[in-house]
Parts: C-alpha cells; structure tokens; sequence
C-alpha cells in the first residue's frame, strides 16, 4: 500500500505544474486524471490514483477540492473464471517442471501471486496435506490484510512439491530467484503461458483465485471459501464468483428442468 501511494505521488510530482500545495486545485487534480489516461492507465487504475491524491489532499488540509460526483469513474469489470479446458490448455502449454507446478498451486490453492512467490518448504505439511501462508520478515512481507492462514490442497500438490524439492535440495522457498530471494517473475511465466495456451481474453494469475473461488463455490460452504481465499468478508469472497455462461449445457438443463 505504501509503495502504491509512494508511486502515485511520483507520478503527481512528475506531472504537477506547481510548487506549493497551495497552489494545488480542483482543476489540478482533473488534469491529472486526464494525464494518467493519456500516458495509457486503465479507468479502474486512473479512479485509485485519484483517491490516494484525494486523500494526501486532505490531510494537508485541503479536502473536497473535487465534488466527489466529479471524482473519475469506472465500470466493474465481469468477473471471469477459465474453464476446464482453458486449464487443461494450460497445462498442455507448460514445459518446464516449475511451470507445472506453479500452475498446481494456482489452481488448487487460490493463493494470490505474492503468496505463491513467498512459499517456503517450511510452509507445507507434507503429510497433512496442506499449505500455510505466513509473514516472512526476512524479506520485509506480510499477507494481504494480515490474514495467516491455511489451506488443504489435493495429494497431488504435495507430491509435485516433494518432487520439486528432491529435485532442488538445499532451498528455501520453493520459487526462489538466482539470489535466493522470492522470483518476481512469476506474472511473467503466467503471461507466457497463456500466450503459449492460445487462451483468448484476459488471462493473469488474479483470474486464477477467480476460478478457484467459483470452482469451489459449489462444493463448499461460503464461510470455508472465505476462508480458503483469506478474505475478512464474505462480501468479498463473493466478488471473486464469476456467473455461469448463458449457454452451459449445464445451465441450459437446469434452465428448461424448471416445471
């Protein structure tokens, strides 16, 4: 978060005509919208910016430079999950051994990407099955809201994860960098992969715990999904479930079984 707000005031300064914060104005802030859109920032990204000026603004003493009906706007974007054979496309496209088993725990963990890139072995109960999500000092990180947490993965996971460390004895983590640090690369290899996939649309390692969510929605209660994905409110897990396509056969079925 910090680092967020460190880059949008960067971004400010490099773009603001003024000097003082007293000379900053309502326009100032419009202006800036609008140059955020012309350097090719998404509307959702232009909003957040917005706000993070919005609130820097007032506490300098300087609130309400904009009416908040003015503030910029942006359309919630559908949320989309990959179907069955989009993963398998996946699959069929990794052809490395740290590619397969990075799509392993995308899929089957719902871990975000940060989360997946600070895995240690220390974090996985090979007989139990399960995964946990920890702070790691050592690299200045922390789970997104703070929330620790632990999830059960298919026997499958933990065996790919035996394999890979029989084969990289010696690590730490499970995807470290040629330093030994957590691999920053990963959205890298997720955008590789879906090049090499032919998966059409939007594919980023967030539609993962997108599908992940909408996947186990049906198999478990909401409460454990919530939990599984670490989120503080239900209202949140829900905003990860993507609908049903109009035209699943299942749907479909289920549509023309009403009596």
């Amino acid at each position: 978060t910090i680092s967020s707000y460190k880059f949008t005031l960067g971004l400010f300064q490099e773009f603001c005509p003024h000097l003082y914060i007293e000379e900053i104005t309502g326009d100032t802030l419009l202006d800036f919208a609008a140059w955020c859109r012309k350097r090719g920032d998404a509307e959702r990204t232009v909003a957040n910016r917005f706000v993070d000026l919005a609130g820097f603004m007032k506490f300098h003493g300087k609130p309400g430079l904009v009416p908040k009906s003015d503030w910029p706007k942006y359309t919630e974007r559908r949320v989309e999950s990959y179907t069955q054979e989009e993963l398998d496309n996946f699959y069929n496209a990794a052809k490395t051994d740290k590619e397969r088993l990075l799509l392993d725990l995308l899929i089957h963990s719902g871990f975000r990407i940060g989360e997946v890139a600070h895995l240690c072995y220390s974090d996985v109960d090979f007989t139990g099955n399960k995964l946990h999500v920890q702070p790691k000092p050592q690299w200045n990180w922390v789970p997104k809201t703070h929330e620790c947490r632990t999830v059960r993965v298919p026997g499958k996971v933990i065996l790919a994860l035996s394999t890979w460390r029989d084969q990289n004895p010696d690590q730490q983590l499970i995807f470290p960098s040629k330093v030994g640090k957590p691999d920053e690369h990963l959205l890298r290899i997720v955008d590789e992969l879906g090049d090499r996939a032919g998966i059409t649309g939007r594919y980023d390692a967030h539609k993962f715990r997108a599908t992940f969510a909408t996947r186990n929605s049906g198999r478990f209660r909401p409460q454990d999904v919530q939990r599984m994905l670490g989120h503080r409110n239900i209202e949140t897990t829900m905003l990860y479930l993507a609908v049903s396509d109009l035209d699943d056969e299942e749907f479909v079925r289920k549509i023309e079984a009403v009596a």
